[in-house]
């Protein structure tokens, strides 16, 4: 049997499908082959008026952006690799292989039941038109309905098929990929919009349970639809607390491509039950959620017990002894954390932490019972159900608390009679809320972070500085910052880089506000973000692009990130990168990229925000060092980023530059 032709990439080539040529060229020479290759080159004009039309089509086609997308070295944003090559492999270099870029907007939405032309433009390793090659194209998330799957490119290297939406809502993620070639695959995403709103639902969230203070462990989302029952995607939804206190994040909120809006609950702290309102200006009835909080059992000293006299109200207990500790108190819940040099893990009650250990950070298994972890560059510490912290690793400056500066490979007690509900570790100072919602801090103070108004190392925790009261605390690698009940940002410590935002370079020995109304805080090396009614602003060292203003010039007041929509619900701070956690569960990166800490599939550095690879819809994201994590909506981990020691936990010592599956997770 004789074998039709094939082209470039060893792939048949039907003799029956020839696709028609984008222009006409007139007379036409013969094809000539390509020396390294021997496969088909483009055809070559002869005529001054036959160039003038391939300038023109070259014109057309950089018009539609495909000079930025040829580049071999641009970023590819949205390829649902999970497992990419290390970074530096042959497989990433820039100008090693031939491209596919996209022609056209590759974010759509259009009108139920429409049909939408999606093409590609096939390039070779010069950058020259790629003709009469196969692309495939494949609905690979969504719906939709494709009019051809395997497409040849024409004398221009351009394949095009069409997508057919349905009559109703909804999304369609196609993937273009060159067959038989190792080029990045290319993303289209097509989305129906809805009519106008008419109602709104509650789709999840709705009675659940948690501790009194706790994070309840489902978001509430709700979802707008049109008379029609279709999907309405930008309209605004706020979500507020409607008794029990607490807190709702974010507190506003805009629908998605599928009309859905979602946000975390926090409950106050009183146990019963709570409601939380979502509504929406364009609709006139609201959605209840309902959640029960649960107390949290303590033990409480009685007169019978040998104890003290128990008083009958708060100001008498304060009366008796203002300066004594309460022996209740909730602990906030936090099974992970990524530190500088690891990422610590709690499974079944027991500490893990993974990663390097040369100060004995490393530990595998301690801290029975732990409710909630944080890690430091070289140290970490661990809360049970009690409050009772306990600290391990490195303790030059007394990081650890336990009185000495030592350093511990195994858990030891924080030298303190104060519970803690919260946890913050720096590189070599620790701070923690107490159940007055005080904050604490110990060991390094040489830039002011303890917050205690001197520059004096603690080895054991001492209150910040006034009466501050906070229900939030985030630790930078030598400033602290934390969210008070009224939702204000304060912060103290180190501020070379303007790290805590309150327009000058001056250290901070005491806790100095900073902005309002702020919903979420992260801290980096020298550099703060917030969430603040779902925009992210950022301050502080900016050398890497980590403030996301799309500049690296540092800031010492608050500046919003730019290229971000403003339903960002979480942020994350590593070293000098920083990302957030959208309302549609999707997690965007910026800043520095040297081990593929921004997910982006390489190691390129980037000044605004960048969705991470993979596809996948995250609960929480947490980062450090040169280390991204985060968690999916169906509780499965995944990490990324720098893993030289292993800290990643997907069983190798191979840097990743998009999300690896977490093994055991």
């Amino acid at each position: 049997m004789t074998e039709g032709p094939r082209d470039r990439f060893g792939q048949e080539r039907p003799l029956d499908n020839v696709p028609p040529p984008l222009l006409t060229y007139g007379d036409e020479d013969e094809y000539e082959k390509e020396g390294k290759g021997g496969g088909p080159r483009s055809k070559r004009p002869v005529r001054v008026g036959i160039w003038i039309v391939v300038a023109v089509a070259i014109a057309g086609a950089g018009y539609f952006g495909v000079r930025a997308l040829e580049e071999e070295g641009a970023t590819d944003t949205s390829a649902a690799a999970v497992d990419p090559a290390p970074s530096g492999s042959a497989s990433s270099e820039a100008g090693s292989r031939p491209s596919l870029g996209i022609l056209g907007p590759p974010d759509t939405t259009v009108a139920p039941g429409s049909t939408v032309e999606l093409a590609v433009s096939a390039r070779d390793e010069d950058g020259g038109p790629l003709p009469d090659v196969r692309v495939r194209f494949e609905v690979d998330g969504g719906v939709g309905t494709l009019t051809a799957g395997e497409v040849w490119t024409d004398r221009m290297g351009i394949a095009r098929t069409s997508l057919t939406m349905p009559s109703g809502a909804g999304e369609a993620r196609v993937r273009a990929t060159l067959d038989g070639a190792d080029v990045v695959p290319r993303w289209f995403t097509v989305a129906t919009q809805g009519g106008e709103p008419a109602a709104m639902a509650a789709v999840a969230g709705d009675a659940q349970e948690a501790d009194a203070g706790g994070l309840l462990p489902e978001r509430l989302a709700v979802q707008v639809q049109d008379p029609e029952g279709n999907p309405v995607p930008g309209v605004e939804v706020r979500f507020e607390v409607a008794s029990g206190g607490g807190m709702a994040a974010p507190s506003r909120a805009r629908t998605d491509s599928l009309g859905r809006a979602s946000a975390i609950w926090r409950l106050g702290g009183e146990a019963g039950d709570q409601t939380l309102s979502a509504t929406s200006p364009a609709l006139p009835e609201p959605v209840t959620f309902t959640a029960t909080a649960q107390a949290v059992a303590t033990a409480t000293p009685t007169p019978e017990a040998g104890g003290p006299p128990v008083p009958d109200s708060e100001a008498a207990l304060e009366e008796a002894a203002p300066n004594a500790p309460s022996e209740s108190v909730v602990v906030t819940p936090r099974d992970r954390s990524v530190g500088g040099s690891n990422v610590c893990a709690i499974t079944n009650g027991s500490v893990t932490c993974r990663g390097a250990n040369d100060r004995g950070q490393g530990i595998d298994g301690g801290v029975s019972g732990a409710r909630a972890v944080s890690s430091g560059l070289f140290h970490a510490c661990a809360l049970d159900a009690d409050g009772i912290a306990r600290c391990w690793g490195a303790n030059e400056a007394g990081q650890l608390g336990d009185g000495s500066r030592s350093d511990r490979a195994s858990p030891v007690r924080v030298d303190t009679e104060f519970r803690f509900s919260t946890l913050a570790a720096g590189v070599a100072h620790t701070c923690g809320l107490t159940s007055e919602g005080r904050a604490a801090c110990w060991g390094q103070n040489l830039g002011g972070q303890l917050g205690d108004g001197s520059r004096d190392d603690r080895t054991i925790p001492a209150l910040v500085a006034g009466d501050t009261r906070f229900t939030t605390l985030v630790s930078g690698w030598n400033h602290t910052c934390g969210i008070t009940a009224q939702r204000e940002a304060f912060c103290w410590g180190l501020n070379r880089e303007g790290q805590l935002g309150d327009g000058s370079r001056l250290d901070g020995l005491e806790p100095g506000r900073v902005i309002g109304s702020v919903d979420a805080l992260a801290a980096g090396n020298a550099h703060t973000c917030a969430v603040s009614g779902g925009q992210v602003l950022c301050w502080g060292d900016n050398r890497a692009g980590q403030l996301g203003d799309g500049t690296t010039d540092s800031r010492v007041n608050p500046t919003p990130v730019s290229e971000l929509p403003d339903d960002v619900v979480d942020i994350a701070a590593g070293a000098a990168h920083t990302c957030a956690l959208l309302a549609d569960g999707t997690a965007h990166c910026w800043g520095q990229n040297l081990h593929g800490q921004l997910g982006t599939g390489n190691t390129a550095p980037a000044r605004s925000p960048t969705p991470v690879l993979g596809g996948l819809t995250f609960e929480r994201i947490q980062a450090g060092g040169g280390v991204t994590c985060g968690t999916t909506v169906d509780g499965v981990d995944y990490c990324w980023g720098l893993n030289q020691s292993g800290q990643l936990g997907d069983g190798s010592v191979t840097n990743r530059a998009a999300p690896a599956r977490v093994r055991g997770r």
